[in-house]
């Protein structure tokens, strides 16, 4: 849970130990009593308020691996469906909530610096009144806006509009080299696929170069370097040689012409060794309990060995590069 803290804290600074603790508070889910009859209501009243602010902010923001906040105003300015946030939003608060473990959170904000002393004593108010607002600060610096739901329940639209919504500040015209990273089975491929639909990007799979040269990071990142990130000029294609595991040998490829937008993706494409290459990472995670069950419906057969082999060394992977605080876009 630290390295979720810690990008919440990267990404809004300006709060205080009470903001800390309602972000661990809110990694457990929506803890609202609601009518049902009453959330379209308080929805639609509040999304009439909101304006703009002038400034870039996601459609989403992470809470701990399994809930994301909505941001209101972003999904006003999309136009998107109030009825599907409706939904969500009763939907997430029907999960079984585990209980509460008070001492991780004492000991997570005494881990990134708090003190002592201060978090034992907004522990002591959160505890007597189960329940806890942003901080005077944290309204100022960010007008809050949201709804918290479990993030397994965005659609594609929404994932896909996550990265949009970011991307689209990159409005030059020259090429950018964007890499999706991420866990196995969170939709990289699929974001990639509807990324290239909408700017016409070619797209190049990392899979395509396992070709047993490294066994630490999985890729090829020497090969990749020459095949791809240096031959990558706008107005031509590309042609490299894709590793095929099923056949043990190199097959040649040819990409489309290059116009804005390259994107790479799979797990690993950000590795040290890449990552100063791109104009920019976006970093897709998702929950344990989801990725086993979407790697399920995959193959029963290979599921054993996603849990016990490739699981943990992507694991490892993520730990070690940092990626969860360094990526530009969690999604």
């Amino acid at each position: 849970m630290k390295q979720y803290l810690e990008r919440y804290l990267q990404d809004f600074p300006n709060g205080t130990i009470q903001d800390s603790l309602k972000y661990l508070f809110q990694t457990y889910g929506p803890r609202h009593l609601w009518m049902n009859n009453k959330v379209a209501e308080c929805i639609n009243q509040e999304l009439a308020t909101l304006t703009d602010l002038g400034k870039y902010e996601n459609l989403y923001d992470q809470i701990g691996p399994c809930f994301v906040r909505i941001n209101l105003r972003v999904f006003k300015k999309y136009h998107l469906d109030t009825k599907w946030l409706v939904a969500t939003f009763i939907n997430s608060n029907h999960y079984e909530q585990p209980q509460i473990d008070w001492q991780a959170f004492r000991q997570v904000l005494s881990e990134v610096g708090y003190l002592t002393k201060d978090v034992d004593s907004e522990l002591a108010k959160l505890k007597a009144s189960a329940s806890i607002s942003h901080s005077d600060e944290y309204h100022q610096a960010y007008h809050p806006a949201y709804r918290l739901v479990k993030k397994a329940l965005l659609t594609e639209d929404i994932i896909f509009l996550q990265a949009k919504n970011f991307l689209d500040q990159y409005s030059d015209n020259k090429l950018k080299i964007i890499a999706i990273d991420g866990k196995c089975a969170c939709g990289k491929t699929t974001l990639a696929q509807h990324l290239s639909e909408h700017y016409h990007a070619v797209v190049v799979h990392a899979d395509d170069f396992f070709d047993n040269a490294d066994q630490e990071i999985g890729i090829n990142s020497q090969r990749f370097k020459e095949e791809i990130l240096n031959r990558a000029v706008k107005g031509k294609a590309l042609e490299y040689q894709r590793y095929d595991c099923a056949k043990k040998k190199m097959l040649s490829v040819k990409t489309d012409i290059l116009q804005e937008w390259l994107i790479i993706e799979g797990v690993y494409a950000a590795n040290t060794q890449l990552y100063d290459a791109y104009d920019a990472v976006l970093f897709m995670d998702i929950e344990p309990k989801e990725q086993l069950k979407r790697l399920g419906l995959r193959s029963q057969i290979l599921l054993p060995r996603f849990q016990n082999e490739w699981i943990p060394r992507e694991n490892t992977y993520f730990q070690r590069e940092k990626l969860y605080l360094k990526a530009d876009l969690i999604i």
